[in-house]
């Protein structure tokens, strides 16, 4: 009679586990691959904006929307610089643009296997990648820099819970450098961090992110003239005026999300009971904390 002894178990879970894995991630990767040739042809009007200024770069003409016109609108500096060196690459602008956003939403969702693989069981693990890459909000983003910055919470976020803090710092340095919103994440770490008394990072993995930023400014600040971009400040005199009526950016998210998740109750149920499972775990999850 053949005895089943504990380290046979564990030998077996991990390789349930290794398998659970590998099938999350090709499965993510067979969905972003399929979100790429659904939208390849699609063009969103404000990724527009990111294809002149990308155009006009490469012709030549600056880093502009109008030539001889040095007006900052671009939201993303990183993703800005990262698509052009794409489109210098491989030439064609829109194709580039929608397959760095699938690229990025692949990223995204095997970046969530690597959050969840120690924490769920093989057969849940399977699920989460393959929600996030089949998700019709991430698709009509392509050519804006979304993926990108989902994909950058979520790896700062599993380099804060794996106890790498030599390289947290410079993922924040380019979450910031792809939308402003991004520095709201840090004093959920630093609190985070306190709670935890964890150890605090040597000073010399700040000098990169200090560098990356400070070179990013200071081109800002000698090429248009101002640290942040114009259509930034635009927007907070459009909202300051009153023309938009009050509680607008609440009707804008339920606008979005109805477009985006439809109209069928059932999505907002399973949506709902994830959300209260997700709070109840908080307790004890620091990854789950932080999101």
């Amino acid at each position: 009679m053949t005895t089943i002894t504990n380290t046979d178990r564990l030998e077996r879970l991990l390789n349930v586990k290794q398998i659970a894995v590998f099938l999350a991630v090709a499965l993510a990767l067979a969905a972003s691959c399929r979100a790429w040739f659904v939208m390849r042809d699609f063009t969103l009007d404000d990724a527009l904006i990111y294809y002149r200024y990308i155009a006009n770069c490469l012709a030549g003409r600056g880093l502009v929307y109008n030539e001889g016109e040095r007006i900052n609108a671009l939201t993303s500096p990183l993703y800005t610089y990262i698509s052009i060196l794409v489109a210098f690459l491989f030439g064609n602008i829109l194709q580039t643009q929608i397959a760095i956003g699938s690229f990025f939403l692949f990223l995204t969702s095997a970046m969530s296997v690597a959050l969840l693989k120690d924490r769920v069981t093989p057969f849940i693990l399977i699920f989460p990648p393959l929600m996030i890459a089949t998700c019709p909000f991430y698709f009509i983003t392509f050519g804006m820099e979304t993926t990108l910055f989902t994909f950058l919470i979520l790896l700062c976020i599993w380099l804060y819970t794996a106890g790498k803090y030599d390289w947290l710092p410079t993922s924040l340095g380019f979450l910031l450098l792809t939308r402003g919103e991004g520095v709201f994440l840090i004093p959920a770490f630093i609190a985070l961090h306190l709670r935890h008394k964890r150890p605090v990072p040597s000073w010399k993995c700040f000098v990169p992110p200090a560098m990356v930023l400070f070179a990013c400014f200071s081109f800002n600040m000698v090429y248009y003239h101002g640290l942040l971009p114009h259509t930034l400040g635009a927007k907070i005199l459009h909202g300051k005026s009153g023309i938009f009526g009050d509680w607008s950016f609440m009707r804008e998210v339920i606008r979005s999300l109805l477009g985006t998740l439809g109209h069928d109750f059932l999505v907002y149920i399973i949506l709902g009971i994830c959300l209260v499972a997700g709070l109840y775990d908080c307790r004890r999850n620091a990854a789950l904390s932080l999101l």
